[in-house]
């Protein structure tokens, strides 16, 4: 059974009209071998967008928890050198619990 009278080396074509059965030569871009020249569609960033990428990538940098403060206070706690005032902590708390409601 014939399904279609396309000659099958044209059949890219009908498909996808931006496929040919010529491949680009191996020194051709991409766009180049669409035809399209290097004066098309541009992306410009902001000053601001730059900047919150780069705030992006350094929090991606950044790890999550300080293995060496970590290691100092456990140190400190287990020699008794750690003095923690309970009502410093206690008001932390209490002003980060509010943060989170007003948030």
């Amino acid at each position: 059974m014939k399904v279609s009278d396309i000659p099958s080396k044209n059949l890219l074509q009908h498909v996808d009209p931006t496929q040919s059965s010529n491949p680009p030569e191996k020194n051709q871009k991409p766009e180049e071998a669409l035809g399209k020249t290097e004066s098309g569609d541009r992306v410009e960033l902001s000053s601001r967008s730059r900047a919150l990428q780069k705030i992006h990538e350094v929090l991606q940098s950044t790890p999550e928890v300080r293995l060496e403060r970590v290691s100092e206070l456990k140190k400190r706690i287990a020699e008794g050198r750690y003095h923690l005032e309970s009502n410093a902590l206690a008001e932390k708390i209490l002003k980060e619990s509010l943060l989170d409601l007003i948030k």
